[in-house]
């Protein structure tokens, strides 16, 4: 079964801003990590639930993360689909 994916508004401005940032050093270096991370974004279409619960959200919702290099891929799991939340530099702490 494969798992539809959205990506919210929030990740999108996440994604953009870390593209801006890494666009400042190198504009190939943004294009390459921008189209790897859209493909560990959408390898989750056949396997969401490989992702480890986020250690500092403690609601009942199933709020999961796979690891990008120094970026979280935050995202919840309803029914048959994939709701990306965040995408977050690894030292900060997910405010949900």
């Amino acid at each position: 079964m494969k798992f539809k994916i959205y990506i919210t508004n929030n990740a999108q401005k996440n994604l953009e801003e870390i593209l801006n940032y890494i666009k400042l050093d190198s504009q190939s270096r943004a294009r390459s990590w921008l189209s790897t991370i859209k493909e560990k974004i959408l390898s989750l279409e056949s396997n969401p639930r490989r992702g480890r619960k986020v250690p500092e959200y403690e609601g009942d919702r199933e709020i999961l993360e796979i690891l990008f290099g120094s970026y979280r891929i935050i995202y919840e799991i309803e029914r048959d689909q994939i709701f990306i939340l965040f995408v977050y530099h690894g030292a900060r702490l997910l405010k949900l």
